[in-house]
């Protein structure tokens, strides 16, 4: 009888243990399928919270996500291909080894092509003219009209390239100077990341898409008279668009709130939210 009820103690303890061990099995599944659910729930809340933020940013900043990414979409893919575009139009070297090609001459096509990026060293100083001058608008507006002259003088004359590339380099340190220096006027603090962020991933996502265009066009659609004169054509219209959708922002603010040419010191006007 001892023996018996020995082993049926023991046999309800093993059924015992058993029942304790799938008890906290089933408990931390349940608990990896709460916390996955939670990942779940928080990776949706991240991207709902995010998408908030753009639907309340103003307006006029949908101007500045035009604007600005167009301007640079000129200003880096022509710098990348103007070594070449210099070699054949203004040097003779069209890649079949002509005896006027010198490689002096190539090296003084690549210094050529570098030119705004020299001219960058001067952009501290031209953003402490900006803050004290102001006139924010103005300036960005006058920037593209000279950005467009410097494809029209590229296209239209055979003057030496460094007057269009010094031309580009002027709107290289002014205009972005000024567009990203308007964001605390038109945009609160609390989105600003997400604004600058915003037109950062816009910014260099066209210049890739205009790059990959660019490179297609001088591959596949040359023009025999005037080489790579489509891929001016094609940077002369995104400047063209920069500059339409500056000078619409201008008469926009203009006939609004005139906020864009204050002197910056001034912060984001809540009036710009409606």
């Amino acid at each position: 009888m001892r023996r018996d009820e020995r082993k049926e103690r023991g046999g309800d303890g093993r059924h015992a243990t058993d029942r304790a061990q799938r008890h906290d099995r089933k408990r931390e599944g349940t608990e990896e399928e709460e916390g996955e659910e939670g990942e779940h729930a928080s990776v949706k809340h991240d991207f709902v919270s995010f998408f908030r933020r753009v639907r309340s940013l103003p307006r006029p900043f949908a101007f500045i996500a035009i604007a600005l990414p167009f301007f640079y979409s000129t200003v880096f893919p022509f710098i990348a291909n103007a070594p070449a575009y210099f070699e054949r139009n203004f040097y003779h070297c069209d890649g079949h080894g002509q005896p006027e090609c010198t490689s002096e001459k190539r090296w003084l096509a690549s210094v050529i092509g570098g030119i705004p990026f020299y001219m960058a060293m001067l952009a501290p100083l031209v953003g402490v003219f900006i803050d004290k001058l102001g006139r924010r608008a103005w300036i960005a507006t006058s920037c593209t009209v000279i950005n467009i002259g410097s494809f029209l003088v590229l296209l239209l004359t055979d003057v030496t390239p460094v007057l269009p590339m010094s031309m580009l380099g002027v709107t290289y340190i002014i205009l972005p100077n000024v567009l990203w220096t308007m964001m605390p006027l038109i945009v609160p603090r609390r989105h600003l990341g997400t604004a600058e962020g915003i037109l950062s991933f816009l910014q260099m996502a066209l210049v890739g898409v205009v790059n990959i265009i660019v490179g297609n066009i001088n591959d596949n659609f040359p023009t025999p008279s005037h080489p790579q004169r489509n891929m001016i054509l094609l940077l002369l219209s995104a400047s063209s668009l920069s500059f339409i959708t500056l000078l619409a922002w201008l008469i926009f603010d203009h006939a609004g709130l005139r906020v864009l040419n204050r002197v910056v010191g001034d912060d984001f006007d809540p009036a710009y939210l409606q």
